[in-house]
């Protein structure tokens, strides 16, 4: 097996893994990891739809762990909705990008998951004004989720990076 490949394995069960275990340790509210897991996995098996499968098997399955709660079927289709949006735009040509998506990303799981609470908690009135309440009183998770994409997606792009150019297979051009 080539230095590339065994790169590419250790990588991406690092990820798996870590991804699952910070699902399950207590955090701050929305301040996790998934969904620079998710980017992550769309761009690092872009060619194929194995990031997809496998950021969707570390949601359900933890959150089969942790307990269905009501609602679930939302988050997921946020975390679908960051998936689809890094397989479409990222590359890691560019940080710029790279800030892009996350930014992106987490607008989309906030906007999604937030419509999700205000449409079946009962929490809010059933109006335009009980929906911008509800996406006014989860702000600061928004923030956290912000915050918590752009640190873990910028350590994971790092590491990556670090990664790749200290294997010498996968450097380009043998710099």
């Amino acid at each position: 097996m080539s230095a590339k490949s065994k790169l590419w394995i250790f990588l991406g069960l690092v990820i798996f893994l870590s991804g699952l275990c910070f699902r399950l340790i207590p955090h701050t509210a929305n301040f996790s990891p998934m969904i620079a897991f998710a980017i992550i996995l769309a761009w690092y098996f872009r060619k194929n739809y194995l990031g997809v499968v496998l950021a969707s098997f570390i949601w359900i399955l933890s959150d089969w762990y942790l307990g269905f709660y009501a609602g679930w079927e939302l988050n997921f289709l946020a975390l679908l909705s960051c998936l689809g949006l890094s397989r479409y735009f990222l590359s890691f040509g560019s940080w710029t990008r790279v800030v892009g998506v996350g930014f992106a990303a987490s607008l989309s799981f906030f906007v999604i998951s937030n419509f999700g609470v205000w449409y079946s908690s009962g929490l809010y009135a059933r109006s335009l004004e009980g929906l911008f309440e509800c996406y006014t009183m989860a702000l600061p998770f928004f923030r956290n989720s912000l915050t918590s994409t752009l640190f873990f997606l910028s350590s994971f792009a790092w590491v990556y990076q670090t990664l790749r150019a200290l294997t010498p297979s996968t450097r380009i051009n043998g710099v």
